[in-house]
């Protein structure tokens, strides 16, 4: 007997964004559409995300971008990812990174 759904689980899901997979809605069971997940995203002020993880704690994803950007940002910058979600990448601060919680549902 086939799956009713594709994603039928939390994991499953996770581990197609992470392939950039395109992941339609239809196909991910209801409950898993609820679960919040935790995405980082690294923007040029104004435009669409560079580049973005989705993570499923505020740890993971903050060490994500740790990992990434904290080496040449600038002074303050986990701080200020920490408390506000939002920070500059560069002493210009025209490049940002970002954590926000979200639904599954939202990246869908």
């Amino acid at each position: 007997m086939k799956a009713k759904y594709q994603y039928s689980t939390f994991d499953a899901v996770l581990e197609a964004l992470a392939d950039e997979r395109h992941v339609c809605r239809d196909a991910i069971a209801p409950a898993v559409l609820r679960r919040r997940v935790w995405l980082m995203q690294f923007y040029a002020a104004g435009c669409l995300a560079d580049h973005s993880e989705v993570c499923r704690t505020k740890g993971d994803a903050l060490a994500c971008a740790r990992l990434l950007y904290a080496e040449d940002a600038p002074r303050g910058f986990m701080g200020k990812l920490r408390a506000f979600g939002l920070a500059p990448a560069d002493t210009a601060g025209y490049y940002r990174v970002s954590v926000r919680q979200c639904a599954v549902a939202d990246l869908c």
